[in-house]
């Protein structure tokens, strides 16, 4: 059964990490802290992976949701999630602007033309 927002916000913790499972891989793990995050559990070459989306309720249910499909996406096309998602990090931290959802670089700069 698939989570909803109320179920999120009403999740306690206790003596052990809680998983609240949303479906397609996309999880909410409540930490013994009492913090949330949300995870998204997936194969990839044959290993289990995992790849956090961020701490509940700065990334909404709804937001989660949008993430584990984006990554669903990029594993039908044959593409590790986690790596992508990496590789997008590092390019907007040199200064390219990153589309999420493609990793395509919009308005792309030349590296030796980014600002330090």
């Amino acid at each position: 059964m698939a989570l909803t927002d109320a179920a999120c916000r009403a999740a306690k913790s206790g003596p052990e990490r809680l998983k609240l499972y949303d479906g397609d891989g996309l999880q909410l793990w409540v930490q013994k802290s009492g913090s949330k995050l949300w995870n998204f559990s997936y194969r990839f070459d044959g290993k289990q992976r995992q790849l956090a989306f961020g701490p509940y309720p700065e990334v909404g249910l709804g937001e989660a949701r949008s993430q584990r499909e984006r990554a669903r996406k990029l594993l039908r096309d044959g593409l590790d999630p986690a790596a992508n998602w990496s590789l997008w990090a590092a390019r907007r931290l040199i200064g390219y602007r990153v589309h999420p959802a493609t990793f395509a670089i919009a308005g792309a700069r030349e590296p030796d033309q980014v600002s330090r």
